[in-house]
């Protein structure tokens, strides 16, 4: 029977046994489409199978039926082996899930964050350099926001981003990137997209903003940088938008009634 066979079994047998039966445990989790959000229930469930079948082993036993205690062992260990595989797969599958959102994504906002910029912007800087397209980055800064954190708190702060970053989804394609690149700063990764259709794009955000129906006068700064025509490579693009932006914020506090008409883009 399976229990003398186990005692024979090495070390690196036993292992060898335990990943097939994680990767049966595997393939049967996506065959049945467990949802890992319910692990909790799925474990409960197979830790209340298994506590039945070791419980009706101990009965079985303590009749002294030997055969029938011989099946049922069997029966518990495969049950507590495939629990246990399963139990690991899953944890493994939601931490690893977390762990990759958590690298891919900002929490606060849903779209990605810092960690994806320069990978992301170089790659659509080699695609629009083998099909000789423009690329334009849009450098966004929210205006004021040091003051909203510091006069209502960070809890109105992050409805703030969230509002903004909402507003402005809404108002972007589907081939743009949308980033976060730092509490209130965001880039956008604008391809096939020349300077004059860029500054379309970041005006028609800007007056969303403004008209954002919050409780509070929201505007934000811009800056734009064109590939090739401002520069050719990540760390440059993103310097200049950047800089660009800090003219508009510059220029804005001059003029507060007048947001866009600095030249973004010289």
């Amino acid at each position: 029977m399976l229990y003398e066979l186990l005692i024979t079994f090495k070390s690196t047998d036993t292992v060898i046994l335990l990943l097939i039966l994680a990767i049966l445990a595997n393939i049967l989790l996506k065959l049945v489409k467990v949802d890992l959000l319910m692990k909790d229930k799925v474990l409960i469930a197979l830790l209340v199978v298994g506590l039945f079948c070791l419980l009706a082993s101990l009965a079985i036993n303590f009749a002294n039926k030997s055969y029938f205690q011989s099946i049922v062992f069997n029966l518990v260990f495969y049950i507590f082996l495939v629990l246990g595989a399963t139990t690991i797969i899953i944890y493994i599958h939601k931490a690893l899930g977390e762990i990759i959102y958590l690298a891919t994504y900002d929490q606060l906002t849903g779209i990605y964050n810092k960690n994806n910029l320069h990978k992301m912007l170089k790659n659509k800087i080699m695609i629009a350099q083998k099909r000789n397209r423009p690329l334009s980055i849009l450098f966004i800064d929210i205006n004021n926001f040091k003051s909203i954190n510091d006069d209502l708190g960070h809890e109105a702060g992050d409805i703030i981003l969230y509002s903004v970053v909402q507003e402005i989804k809404k108002h972007i394609r589907k081939t743009d990137i949308f980033i976060r690149y730092g509490g209130d700063e965001f880039i956008l990764i604008l391809p096939e997209t020349n300077k004059d259709d860029a500054e379309q794009i970041a005006l028609r955000v800007e007056k969303q903003i403004i008209n954002l129906e919050i409780d509070l006068n929201i505007s934000i700064s811009y800056g734009i940088a064109n590939f090739p025509e401002d520069a050719k490579h990540t760390n440059e693009l993103i310097e200049i938008a950047d800089s660009r932006m800090y003219q508009h914020k510059n220029y804005i506090k001059a003029q507060p009634n007048e947001h866009s008409k600095v030249n973004l883009r010289q």
